[in-house]
């Protein structure tokens, strides 16, 4: 019987380097947090105050470098970078290089990645079934929900859960660590779905949860739910049981949409080259089907999107993502 798989350790230090890491290799040193918001300041991006809240990507060309920061960064997502690089090969994501946590903001340092938002060709991304010069990029995504979908949640709990957790001190990648100094025990938070975060609910009952059953219940009846709601009770049971509650717990992105995914300029010939999936804010481990639907939800193409929707799961998303209360 081969042994089980050994849980993945994360540095849980506010100021990290990867020092195997292609940056260092060649020799570079990273700008600190001043000298980053410096540059967004020369940019010209907006702040409140003295710190920048929600700064746009930060590009170093020269260096091969891009920064990620503000005050609703976390290092948990460079945690996520880490993880996948090391457990999901196949699937592109920036190459980590570090992080800093600074005056109440984190910095994430990545390697920059050529290319276009895939939102540039929005419309002819997910349209496998006809002939289009770009459905090559279909393809590509489904691998990588696929792909998440193989990494064993047993590389960071032995107990399996909804949701993300945290570590003794700081959020790390949400839902991928074992979080506990007792072994087997994990303490968790609330799940990152922007639907949910940015609702009324309070985030604090949002998760982690002991069973996929568990999590629809609250998705349903709770956060689906307001108390001013005057809709019959009996909606909710209708598109409460669409919700399947066989689906198996994988890892996923949670917010596939088309800017998150960075494409290259077409070749002659019309193919074109999944670079890298970013922004990994809101992952963590849901219901398998979560990234299908998520997907179809987020880009507004359910019907020709390639992914069919059978059990109506995305119906029943919208119908209570709408009517949380806000």
């Amino acid at each position: 019987m081969a042994a089980p798989p050994k849980e993945f350790e994360f540095p849980f230090v506010e100021n990290y380097d990867v020092q195997d890491a292609s940056f260092f290799r060649q020799g570079k040193e990273l700008p600190t947090p001043d000298e980053v918001r410096a540059r967004a300041a020369g940019a010209g991006y907006k702040s409140r105050g003295k710190l920048l809240l929600r700064p746009p990507l930060l590009r170093y060309r020269s260096l091969g470098l891009a920064v990620k920061f503000g005050n609703h960064v976390s290092i948990a997502e460079a945690h996520c970078l880490m993880f996948l690089g090391k457990h999901a090969p196949t699937v592109p994501v920036p190459e980590l290089f570090g992080w800093r946590r600074d005056k109440r903001q984190t910095f994430i340092y990545m390697k920059y990645v050529d290319g276009f938002t895939a939102s540039r060709f929005a419309g002819v991304l997910y349209s496998p079934a006809v002939e289009r010069p770009l459905n090559t990029i279909h393809v590509q995504v489904m691998a990588v929900i696929e792909a998440l979908k193989r990494i064993p949640q047993s590389l960071v709990t032995p107990v399996p859960f909804v949701g993300e957790s945290r570590s003794r001190w700081i959020q790390c990648f949400k839902g991928l660590v074992s979080v506990c100094s007792q072994p087997g025990h994990v303490n968790g938070t609330h799940l990152q779905d922007w639907a949910i975060i940015n609702s009324a609910t309070p985030v604090s009952e949002a998760g982690p949860f002991p069973s996929v059953a568990a999590f629809h219940d609250w998705f349903a009846y709770k956060y689906g739910r307001p108390s001013s709601c005057d809709l019959p009770a009996e909606m909710y049971e209708q598109y409460r049981s669409l919700l399947p509650d066989d689906s198996t717990v994988t890892l996923a992105h949670g917010g596939l949409t088309l800017d998150n995914l960075i494409v290259s300029q077409p070749v002659p010939g019309g193919t074109v080259t999944l670079q890298a999936v970013v922004d990994w804010s809101q992952a963590g481990w849901y219901p398998s089907y979560w990234d299908n639907y998520k997907l179809i939800y987020a880009n507004n193409n359910a019907e020709d999107d390639g992914v069919a929707d059978p059990q109506g799961v995305v119906d029943a998303y919208t119908f209570f993502t709408l009517n949380a209360s806000t």
